[in-house]
C-alpha cells in the first residue's frame, strides 16, 4: 500500500489550556502512587470533548537543566482507494507550550476519535517522552450505557478453547493479583524501559533518552497508569523471565470477556488541493469488540515447560461490525501480528488458505455459529482467534511454518446469561470502558493508561494493551478494503 505523509498545519489552539497549578482531583489523590517512581505523565480527565494530562517529576527523571517542550498531535491514516493503494497520513497539530515549571497541565480538545500524540522534547528538540492517550470525539459517543450493555449480551460470542489448554481469558483483577492474591508474585521484580526514542539517520550515533523504572508486580497499579511511554516495554526483572509465577495463574476460576463498543459516525478524507475533509457518514457503523486477556501465553510449550517464545500477559479480541439498524454486518477474528503471514493447514501440513494483516473476517451468513452464538475459537498456548476448529500456523515464505497452533476441540466457554450453557463454564461479561481510560484509579482500569508494549513477544515487535492496539487505536480504519476474507469453504473441507 502506497503511503504519503500529508501535514495539516491546523493548531486548535483556541480550544487549548496550559497552567503550573497542581490540579489532582481529590479522587485521583486517593489512588495508590508509588514512592520510589512517583507520577510523571498522568491522565487526568478523558471525557465530554476534552483530554487534561499533568506532567510532573521529567526534569528528574531525564535529569534535564532546561525547560522543555510538549507538542500534542492527532494522526488520521486515510485511505482513498477501494483497493487501499493509496493512502496519506495526515498529522493535525493540537497544541504546543513550552515546560518551565512542573506540574503543568495539558488540556486540549477532542474533536476526533483515536489517539492523541504527546510528545516531549528537550531545548535541543531531542525526544525523551512518547504518550498516547485514546480518547472519542462526543459526537461519536451516543449511546448510552445500557445500549452498550444490550447490544453487547445480544452479540456475546462463546469461546471454544483448545484441547490441552493450560491459560483462560479471565478477569483484569485476576491478571493483576489483585484477587487469589499469590504474594511471592507480587514481590517478582519488572521494569519498564523505553526505546530510543530518536528515529532516522543520527539514530545510528545517538542513543538518545533511555529511562527504566523498576518495581514490583504488586505495584502494577501505582506504576502504569504514570509511565505510559509508547516507546517503552514491560519487561521481568527475572533473569529467566519464563520463571514467572504469572505462569501459574490460569484464570480458569475467574473466566471473563470484555467489551467496548465504538460507533463510526465520520469519516475523513483528502480532496484533490490536499485539504483534509471531515464529514458525517451516510451509513454509519458500530463496532462491538470482545477483548480476552490472559496472565501468560505459553505457545507450543506448557506452563511448567515454556518454550523462547513464551511470554508473560497477552491479548486477544473478535469485533462484530453492525450497520446503524443495529444488524450483524461481518465478524472480525484477531490472531498474531499484523506483520506476520498466517495459515490454515490440513491434516497433512499443507496451507489450505493464508493471510496477513492480523486478522480476517466473514460476512454473517457465513459465520459458525453455537447455540446461535458466534463462535470463537482459541489456538492452544497463543490465544489467537479463528472462525473454525482446526490447526494454524505462523507461516514463512511458501512452505516454512514456524510455529503451528491447533484451535479448538476442548472446553467451551458460555456468556453468563446463555440458557443453553448446559454444564458448561461460563465467563464474565465486563464493560472494559475504554471511551475515557485516565489514570484515577476509581475510573476502572487506569492500568490500560499505559501506551506502552505490555506483550514483550520474541523478535522485534511488541504488543500493546487496549486501548492502544489497530482495533481500537485505528478502529475506523482496522475494516480496511486489504483485510482478508477466511474462506470458509476450503476450511469446513479440510475438517
Amino acid at each position: 500500500m502506497k503511503k504519503l505523509l500529508l501535514l495539516a498545519t491546523v493548531l486548535m489552539s483556541a480550544c487549548t489550556s496550559f497552567d503550573n497549578q497542581n490540579r489532582y482531583p481529590s479522587n485521583i489523590a486517593q489512588c495508590p502512587i508509588s514512592e520510589k517512581n512517583p507520577p510523571a505523565f498522568t491522565v487526568l480527565e478523558n471525557k465530554n470533548g476534552k483530554i487534561k494530562v499533568q506532567l510532573d517529576n521529567f526534569t528528574n527523571l531525564f535529569n534535564l537543566s532546561d525547560a522543555y517542550n510538549v507538542k500534542v498531535t492527532f494522526e488520521d491514516l486515510i485511505i482513498q482507494d477501494a483497493d487501499g493503494s493509496n493512502a496519506f497520513t495526515n498529522v493535525t497539530d493540537v497544541a504546543a507550550a513550552t515546560v518551565s515549571k512542573e506540574p503543568f497541565i495539558v488540556e486540549v480538545p477532542v474533536t476526533r476519535s483515536g489517539i492523541y500524540n504527546f510528545t516531549l522534547s528537550d531545548d535541543g528538540d531531542k525526544v525523551f517522552w512518547k504518550q498516547k492517550v485514546f480518547a472519542i470525539d462526543p459526537e461519536e459517543n451516543t449511546i448510552s450505557k445500557e445500549e452498550r450493555e444490550m447490544l453487547a449480551q445480544k452479540y456475546a460470542p462463546v469461546m471454544e478453547m483448545s484441547t490441552g489448554e493450560e491459560t483462560f481469558p479471565a478477569t483484569l483483577e485476576y491478571i493483576f493479583n489483585k484477587t487469589e492474591v499469590d504474594p511471592q508474585l507480587n514481590a517478582e521484580p519488572f521494569l519498564i524501559t523505553n526505546k530510543n526514542t530518536q528515529s532516522g539517520f543520527l539514530n545510528m550515533f545517538s542513543r538518545g533518552h533511555k529511562f527504566t523504572v523498576n518495581f514490583n508486580y504488586g505495584e502494577f497499579d501505582k506504576v502504569l497508569p504514570y509511565y505510559g511511554n509508547a516507546d517503552s516495554v514491560i519487561k521481568s526483572g527475572l533473569s529467566n523471565d519464563k520463571e514467572t509465577r504469572l505462569r501459574f495463574r490460569s484464570g480458569k476460576n475467574h473466566l471473563a470477556v470484555y467489551y467496548s463498543v465504538f460507533e463510526h459516525k465520520k469519516t475523513t478524507f483528502v480532496t484533490r488541493d490536499k485539504t483534509v475533509k471531515v464529514v458525517p457518514m451516510s451509513s454509519p457503523y458500530i463496532y462491538i469488540n470482545y477483548h480476552f486477556f490472559y496472565a501468560f501465553d505459553t505457545k507450543n510449550g506448557t506452563i511448567n515447560k515454556p518454550v523462547a517464545a513464551s511470554h508473560i500477559l497477552d491479548r486477544e479480541s473478535l469485533t462484530v461490525v453492525l450497520n446503524k439498524s443495529r444488524q450483524p454486518v461481518f465478524v472480525i477474528y484477531g490472531a498474531h501480528l499484523a506483520n506476520q503471514l498466517m495459515a490454515q493447514l490440513d491434516s497433512s501440513g499443507n496451507r489450505i488458505q493464508e493471510w496477513k494483516g492480523g486478522r480476517a473476517y466473514l460476512n454473517m451468513p457465513k459465520v459458525p455459529t453455537e447455540n446461535g452464538r458466534i463462535l470463537a475459537v482459541a489456538a492452544k498456548g497463543s490465544h489467537g482467534i479463528y472462525p473454525v476448529k482446526g490447526m494454524y500456523a505462523v507461516a514463512l515464505g511458501e512452505n516454512i511454518s514456524l510455529l503451528k497452533e491447533p484451535a479448538g476441540g476442548g472446553e467451551k466457554l458460555y456468556p453468563p446469561f446463555e440458557a443453553n450453557a448446559g454444564q458448561n463454564p461460563k465467563y464474565k461479561l465486563l464493560p472494559l470502558g475504554l471511551e475515557n481510560v485516565t489514570s484515577n484509579c476509581n475510573d476502572g482500569y487506569s492500568v490500560l493508561a499505559y501506551s506502552g508494549a505490555v506483550v514483550d513477544v520474541l523478535g522485534p515487535t511488541n504488543a500493546a494493551f487496549p486501548p492502544f492496539t489497530d482495533r481500537e487505536g485505528d478502529y475506523k480504519n482496522y475494516t480496511d478494503p486489504n483485510m482478508y476474507m477466511f474462506d470458509i469453504d476450503k476450511a469446513m473441507k479440510a475438517k
